[in-house]
């Protein structure tokens, strides 16, 4: 008998190791999906001849899908099943890769993209609570790190992964990568994962059509503007429509039953300021990395590779310092952490704008990386504590799904918002810099300006077809103003994180330091975890 009890005992802690690595390998692909596909982005666009805004659309179209299943996909798991769930996210993100990765146009490629940004989401919002019930109390710290920490690992080595990949294999494995991963976590999910108790909670499925929509025409609006222009009759209507569509989506979430989320738990300040500052955390980690890339590989001419090592000191520190940050939030008030820690951020841009040119050297802006990069590891995981601290024991489930909705915005709108910014700039200092060169005829330089809307393969057999003594200078001419439209995106999130910074010293309250333990066990409180898929560890 007493041998009985052992092994059974030790069946169960195996069981329960087993779902944390089950959950883990497929954790890791929405993060390394968007590691990869940054460093891959640029050789994607030259391959199908891509103008900046397809380019943008690239990691746009995934991160949005991304943002849009995050709001609802955490319910769907409570109503349906998490295991169903998350299986439906695994079989969105294969199919969505393999698309991506067989595409002969840049609209399959686009659809594709979707395709897995929406399995990214199933994925994303169901594997807290699915890791979280499998563990007993004293052991769901553990569980919690972990989860948090295999998100960051893939986001610090997905672009030195994708480096090797597409450099010898081709920029299709930036997506091939995401299926043999995708189908080993399915069969083990299939096989490990039990399934929870259903809750009887009606779907707000009239939340989730306003709040896609509303995040959707936003992401349209502000990506189109770099071919169409603020001016234009769709930007406007899609900006205008976005914030109709807003307003109504909260209108009902008041009103709703079973709201998507609690409107309430705004009108505390730290949990409005703290959800903020992860939105503008989020937009500065995802933009930064994308464009910067795109930097190196577009105007200094860095391989793939070289890109993916590049990038290390921004991706590295945010997985190194996670944990570190985790412990000094619970030692210190929240916003003594996060508050120098945005202002380091925004060091890091200033500096590396003062560096960011079309014949700088690696050595000039590796330590203003690293200066962003531990920035961003130190703010991520308090703010996590910060929001869920402020509020009360049996809202933490809901103010989780807000945090985890918010920064998914962020990352969305970081691309699309620093992309356009980055266009505009390029596009408005093109005649300065071709009038520099002094070696163009009259009038070319508004011809040339163009060329962010252009069709690509069209402005390129124009150029290329030009005398070697204007082409050239129109080519530089262009990476100068790229680099300044970089410089200009530099600038707006050193001030955003400044702006951030100040906001959560102001309005953060000093009773936003919580134990772990304590965390833990608001987490546990809101997401019913003695009630369903319990294992008895």
């Amino acid at each position: 008998m007493p041998n009985l009890k052992v092994s059974v005992k030790s069946e169960n802690i195996l069981n329960k190791w087993w779902v944390l690595a089950t959950l883990g390998f497929g954790l890791i692909l929405p993060m390394l999906d968007f590691a990869v596909v940054s460093v891959a982005a640029s050789t994607i666009r030259e391959a199908f001849q891509a103008n900046f805004n397809n380019f943008q659309w690239i990691m746009g179209a995934y991160l949005t899908a991304f943002a849009v299943v995050i709001l609802g996909s955490g319910v769907l798991g409570d109503i349906y099943g998490r295991k169903k769930v998350y299986a439906l996210g695994l079989l969105f993100f294969v199919a969505g890769s393999a698309i991506s990765a067989v595409s002969d146009n840049i609209s399959m490629l686009l659809v594709g993209r979707v395709i897995a940004g929406l399995g990214g989401g199933f994925i994303f919002a169901n594997t807290l609570s699915i890791a979280a019930n499998a563990f007993k109390p004293k052991d769901r710290a553990v569980a919690l790190a972990s989860w948090a920490g295999i998100s960051a690992f893939a986001l610090a080595i997905g672009p030195v992964i994708g480096g090797l990949l597409i450099e010898n294999f081709g920029w299709q494995w930036a997506f091939w990568v995401n299926v043999p991963i995708g189908v080993f976590a399915l069969v083990l999910s299939l096989g490990i994962l039990k399934e929870n108790k259903k809750s009887k909670e009606q779907l707000d499925l009239l939340g989730i059509m306003l709040g896609s929509l509303s995040l959707v025409t936003l992401m349209y609006a502000v990506i189109q503007s770099t071919s169409l222009g603020w001016g234009s009759f769709y930007v406007v209507g899609s900006l205008l429509l976005s914030l109709i569509l807003g307003w109504i989506f909260v209108a009902n979430e008041r009103r709703a039953k079973s709201p998507l989320i609690d409107v309430n738990l705004f009108k505390d300040e730290t949990f409005s300021v703290v959800n903020l500052t992860g939105l503008v955390a989020s937009l500065a980690l995802f933009g930064l990395t994308f464009y910067i890339a795109f930097y190196f590989q577009q105007i200094l001419g860095y391989s793939v590779l070289k890109t993916g090592l590049s990038l290390l000191p921004l991706t590295a520190f945010v997985f190194m310092l996670a944990p570190a940050a985790r412990t000094l939030s619970g030692k210190y008030a929240g916003r003594w952490v996060v508050g120098p820690a945005l202002v380091t951020g925004a060091i890091g841009c200033l500096l590396l704008s003062v560096y960011v040119g079309t014949s700088t050297s690696y050595a000039q802006i590796v330590a203003p990386l690293a200066l962003i990069g531990i920035s961003l590891g130190v703010v991520l995981s308090p703010l996590t504590v910060m929001a869920l601290g402020s509020v009360a024991d049996g809202k933490a489930g809901g103010a989780s799904g807000i945090i985890n909705t918010t920064r998914a915005i962020g990352a969305a709108i970081g691309v699309g918002l620093l992309g356009t910014l980055l266009a505009y700039g390029a596009s408005n200092n093109i005649p300065a810099q071709l009038k520099n060169s002094g070696s163009l005829p009259e009038g070319a330089d508004q011809a040339v300006k163009q060329i962010v809307g252009t069709n690509i393969v069209q402005f390129n057999e124009t150029i290329t077809s030009l005398p070697k003594q204007y082409s050239e200078p129109i080519y530089k001419a262009i990476d100068n103003a790229t680099a300044y439209g970089l410089e200009r995106v530099l600038y707006v999130t050193a001030a955003l994180l400044l702006i951030s910074a100040v906001l959560t010293v102001i309005f953060v309250k000093d009773e936003d330091k919580f134990e772990l333990k304590q965390l833990v066990k608001k987490i546990k409180s809101s997401l019913s975890l003695s009630k369903d898929f319990n294992y008895k560890a």
